[in-house]
């Protein structure tokens, strides 16, 4: 029995919370990549790797191209893992058509293999050929670069694939995702820490790691929040002990009604002055 993650269900998003981020940020060139993949789902049977790096937004892509196409291709999306077996795929793609009545309702059935480096040698070559042998049949393959290049020693059927590089953002667009995030984020890039240049450099453009570098800002803002709250219970502590020590104390309340004495005493009153 595989674990309860390994399959996706039919036309849930992909459970990448950050991706779901990312999602409302597209980019132009983001909105090419899903236009590409829909004209050759639609016109190609050659199957597709989509590659780069982890954190980039490949699952954001698959994510954005479901809601795209979600009336009339059929998504099965898998995540691999090393235990998983051909018969296990081939049950779940049969269980996934027939649950909902593929043949009578769907124009292309799309295989979507997250983390395919995990699958065993020899099955994407299997799953590859199968595709081949059917117009209502596509495969898509996510991996790293380094994934990829391991992986085609393996199944080398990997090497006909079309592929399709998806690019880090660049330093502005970095910014603007930044000011996404947080509307607020500009006020700090002025601060040493968080100074676009750096950012970038860190993050190298990844949306999933700029995404995982966002709560430092937010832990700045607790932190000024934190002093503020602070300074606020001080200051009523010290009003707090002060009216304490005036209901306790019948000297201090002593002094405080002999002080008003004096001073009543000292004041003369007037009293206005019929005009002669």
């Amino acid at each position: 029995m595989e674990d309860n993650d390994t399959f996706e269900k039919f036309k849930l998003p992909l459970l990448f919370q950050k991706n779901q981020v990312f999602h409302s940020f597209i980019t132009q060139e983001i909105t090419k990549q899903v236009d590409l993949v829909i004209h050759l789902i639609d016109n190609s049977n050659a199957s597709l790797v989509i590659l780069g790096p982890e954190g980039v937004g490949k699952s954001t892509l698959i994510d954005i191209l479901q809601k795209r196409k979600k009336d009339c291709w059929l998504y099965c999306i898998i995540n691999a893992k090393p235990a998983l077996t051909l018969a296990t795929i081939k049950a779940h793609i049969d269980k996934i058509k027939s649950k909902n009545a593929f043949d009578k309702r769907y124009k292309q059935f799309v295989l979507i293999i997250d983390d395919a480096t995990y699958l065993q040698a020899g099955i994407i070559d299997t799953i590859i050929n199968l595709s081949l042998e059917s117009q209502q049949f596509r495969v898509i393959l996510l991996f790293t670069h380094e994934e990829y290049e391991l992986k085609t020693a393996t199944d080398t059927i990997l090497n006909a694939c079309y592929l399709l590089e998806i690019s880090p953002l660049t330093k502005t667009q970095c910014a603007d995702f930044l000011q996404f995030l947080d509307p607020s984020f500009s006020n700090y890039l002025e601060h040493d820490e968080f100074k676009i240049d750096e950012i970038y450099a860190e993050t190298q453009g990844l949306p999933g790691k700029i995404i995982a570098l966002l709560p430092s800002t937010q832990t700045l803002k607790q932190r000024n929040y934190g002093l503020l709250f602070l300074i606020i219970a001080v200051i009523s502590l010290v009003l707090l002990a002060l009216v304490t020590q005036f209901l306790t104390d019948p000297d201090m309340r002593n002094k405080i009604s002999n002080l008003n004495s004096t001073i009543n005493s000292t004041i003369t009153p007037t009293t206005d002055q019929p005009n002669s």
